[in-house]
């Protein structure tokens, strides 16, 4: 079993910073790869977006090494409250003398100078960086108290969102409480993973209520990897790219820099956008947005490596957050049916959800688990004389039958110094603490009590124990109910509760049944968790993360709250006796003893479901356009093709249309996921499943409108090549036009009109070039090696002259 030591606020921390400076090779001139990471999480498109979407001004808290107040790109950006926390006055001076905060604060905020056009995540909104400098200059040190009145400050000036990219290597109370603090007054603090390249807990990002983030690398042969720096755990929430960053440096210095700190910076940009389009959002909620509209990099959901994948703002902003509730339909009992009664039976005790793994006592009381086996928290192969067991999220209890513990896992909380507990009914275990109910009817609790979840001493006569997230709760003999802990949505809130039989509690919300077989909530109902009153017929209630489940009498389930992967099959089972369900995978047990196992149960890898191939049979080193095929490939923006011996691109071949929108959709990374109706299309039939999802975007976005015939009748030629004017026309209804000089090629006049001004807009650009003759022969159709150079130059265009402009959907095309 692992053991942590705990940092007090006395002990001098020389914790390492989470970066590292790192040389890379000097960029084509066409393709500015540098901003690659900005592409890659859909942020110039998110940019685009927020043309039309009232913003308010935002203040970003940097706990960090302080701030280059007079860089160029950030001076306007930063909010004079900003503060020293080290011992050597003047506490105003947070001038930064090691680069690292200086780093952060440019990939979140900065604005371009008159040398040059660098853009932080936030672009053009309002945001204010609020320096919290807790590095000394000379030896790089800190205190932990420093981290923790840097919190609490920046909770005092109303900051809208916190960043610590600060690798603390164990649990700290003190800094679990401030973390509370700033949860609790709706700030919501990002932090890196750490960079210890192995299974390593890194704090705060560790801590209850932080979102986690890890580093993602570009690529990795012929895979898009977890950078093998990056630190994993099971409370990393995402990812985003975190290696050769390119961000500004001190005294006008640009660098490339590496590290799950950059990571950490870009996601609280995206978090900086999110509070300024709605200040209402909780941490919480904006947990949720980010991890719901991330990129999937694994088929399994969750991972210890990506979280819940890799950041993609666009998609974030576009995320209807009500529209990932899922609800059972429930029926209301008829008039005159007999009111329901039932002796109720403790069904919990056998099985257990923690993050991603469960435990099970089979037929024979021997322990089995599935899913995630990180920590060691899936080792109780040799445990025996188990009677019930419990799960946090990385650790594991096992009651036997004498009253006594056996645990494995990892607990930096303490949650584990359970050894000299006796007299043992029942246990439960939550994200930081261990709570079990004595054969007297007391309550013993270990580990973090930061929100009072362990002041328990006092309740007596207790029948039962059920840890939530950060509170407990306990139902009483006679029937009532006491809960302590959090309580920011009220969900220890249950001291009117009465003829309750059994009790649930999720993530800051408690449920209770009733002898009568309905339920009763309290807490947060964000996501519909607590609308459980017309639920009945229920013999027992359980809660997940952010969703309620019921059993009914009959063995059928009803769902409530936060769609997971596992909530459309619940209404398919029956036969069920109980079962255990966490954030993202449940287990149920039949009346006949099988195991059902939903959700995520994959192994904790670093590979990917995504392959890029950029080394192609059919292209040589010399090859006018190999440099953008081998760019475009490793963004896995165009594929080759397998022959049965390699993979060739097939340069010479011309792209359709079809093939066209898949590829502008994906270089402005664009979720293809709008199910828009395209049946009155003449040959939408024609459409190739894979481009199906492409095409509907494409169309509902207005960059699709199609070509009417004589008749009348419109159609998509899906599979017709597109060309050079056609591709020039779609790009301009994604980016949109600004005015451009006149074009100047001798076949100008070949010119469609309604492609007139796109051709001009992108030649002038230097996105679509023309030819050495002097001609851009704009009807000529589109090759895949053409394709690759013009995706390269508007990858580049975009990330170094993005706009605000409007796409305009109502103009005359040929489409």
């Amino acid at each position: 079993m692992k053991k942590s030591v705990r940092i007090t606020f006395a002990l001098l921390l020389i914790i390492a910073l989470c970066f590292s400076f790192v040389s890379v090779s000097a960029q084509e001139d066409f393709f500015d790869s540098r901003y690659y990471w900005l592409y890659s999480s859909a942020i110039p498109s998110a940019w685009k977006l927020l043309a039309d979407i009232p913003t308010e001004p935002v203040t970003v808290a940097v706990i960090d090494t302080g701030i280059e107040s007079d860089n160029p790109h950030l001076k306007d950006r930063i909010d004079p409250r900003g503060r020293n926390f080290v011992p050597s006055p003047p506490s105003d001076n947070v001038e930064d003398k090691q680069g690292h905060g200086t780093a952060i604060a440019g990939i979140i905020a900065a604005v371009p100078t008159e040398e040059n056009n660098y853009y932080g995540v936030c672009g053009n909104l309002d945001v204010k960086i609020l320096p919290l400098k807790v590095y000394g200059d000379i030896t790089g040190t800190l205190q932990m108290r420093y981290i923790i009145d840097a919190i609490y400050y920046a909770i005092e000036m109303n900051a809208d969102v916190i960043n610590i990219s600060i690798d603390i290597p164990n649990f700290d109370e003190g800094l679990q409480i401030a973390c509370l603090a700033a949860y609790e007054k709706s700030i919501p603090i990002i932090a890196s993973a750490g960079n210890k390249s192995s299974e390593y807990y890194s704090y705060p990002s560790s801590c209850y209520g932080v979102i986690s983030v890890s580093a993602l690398s570009l690529y990795d042969d012929d895979y898009f990897l977890s950078s093998p720096f990056s630190s994993y755990n099971d409370q990393v929430d995402l990812c985003a790219h975190g290696e050769d960053i390119y961000t500004i440096g001190l005294n006008g210095t640009y660098n490339f820099l590496s590290g799950s700190s950059f990571s950490a910076a870009i996601v609280t940009g995206a978090a900086a956008i999110l509070k300024a389009v709605n200040k209402s959002l909780t941490p919480l909620e904006i947990e949720t947005i980010l991890c719901a509209s991330a990129d999937k990099l694994t088929d399994e959901g969750r991972n210890n490596y990506y979280g819940y994948g890799k950041l993609n703002l666009f998609s974030a902003l576009t995320l209807d957050l009500d529209s990932l509730i899922y609800q059972s339909e429930e029926q209301q009992p008829s008039e005159g049916t007999s009111p329901f009664s039932f002796e109720y039976t403790d069904r919990k005790a056998t099985l257990s959800c923690g993050l991603s793994y469960g435990l099970w006592l089979d037929q024979n009381n021997k322990v089995m688990s599935a899913g995630d086996s990180s920590f060691g928290k899936t080792d109780v192969a040799q445990w025996s004389d188990i009677v019930s067991v419990a799960t946090g999220d990385s650790f594991s209890l096992g009651l036997k039958s004498d009253g006594t513990l056996r645990y494995t896992g990892f607990s930096g909380s303490y949650a584990l110094n359970v050894s000299h507990w006796t007299s043992l009914k029942q246990v439960s275990a939550g994200s930081l603490h261990t709570a079990a109910v004595t054969t007297a009817g007391s309550v013993l609790t270990m580990g973090s009590n930061s929100a009072g979840q362990c002041n328990t001493g006092i309740i007596a006569g207790v029948s039962k124990v059920e840890c939530g997230s950060m509170h407990t709760v306990c139902l009483r003999s006679n029937g009532t109910v006491r809960s302590v802990g959090a309580n920011f949505s009220g969900e220890t809130n249950t001291s009117g509760w009465s003829d309750i039989v059994s009790v649930a509690a999720g993530n800051g919300f408690t449920l209770g049944l009733k002898s009568d077989g309905t339920v009763v909530a309290t807490g947060n109902n964000r996501f519909k968790q607590t609308d459980v009153s017309s639920w009945h017929n229920i013999i027992e209630v359980f809660a997940g993360y952010n969703y309620s489940v019921g059993l009914k009498a009959d063995g059928t389930l009803v769902y409530t709250g936060l769609a997971t992967e596992m909530s459309s099959s619940l209404q398919e089972l029956s036969n069920i006796k109980t079962l255990s369900c966490n954030r993202d995978m449940m287990i149920l047990k039949t009346n006949d003893d099988e195991i059902i196992i939903l959700g995520n149960t994959g192994a904790q890898e670093r590979s990917t479901n995504k392959v890029y191939v950029y080394s192609f049979d059919d292209i040589a080193q010399d090859y006018w356009a190999s440099t953008y095929i081998h760019h475009v490939s490793r963004l896995g923006i165009i594929n080759g093709v397998y022959n049965g011996t390699g993979y060739i691109y097939i340069p010479h071949v011309y792209m359709t249309r079809q093939e066209f929108f898949k590829v502008i959709l994906e270089t402005m990374s664009i979720p293809a996921n709008v199910d828009a109706d395209i049946e009155f299309f003449e040959d939408y039939e024609d459409v190739d499943s894979w481009s199906l999802p492409y095409i509907k975007t494409a169309y509902y976005y207005g960059y699709l409108t199609g070509s009417t015939d004589d008749e009348g009748k419109v159609y998509i030629r899906p599979k017709e090549p597109v060309s050079r004017a056609e591709a020039a026309v779609i790009m301009g209804r994604v980016i949109g036009l600004t005015e451009s000089p006149d074009m100047e090629y001798t076949d100008k006049d070949t010119v469609p009109l309604w492609a007139y001004d796109a051709i001009s807009y992108f030649s002038h650009m230097k996105v679509l070039n023309g030819y050495p003759n002097g001609t851009i022969a704009p009807n000529d159709n589109l090759y895949r090696s053409e394709a690759a150079a013009i995706i390269c130059r508007l990858y580049s265009y975009v990330l170094n002259a993005y706009t605000f402009n409007h796409v305009d959907n109502t103009a005359e095309t040929a489409d």
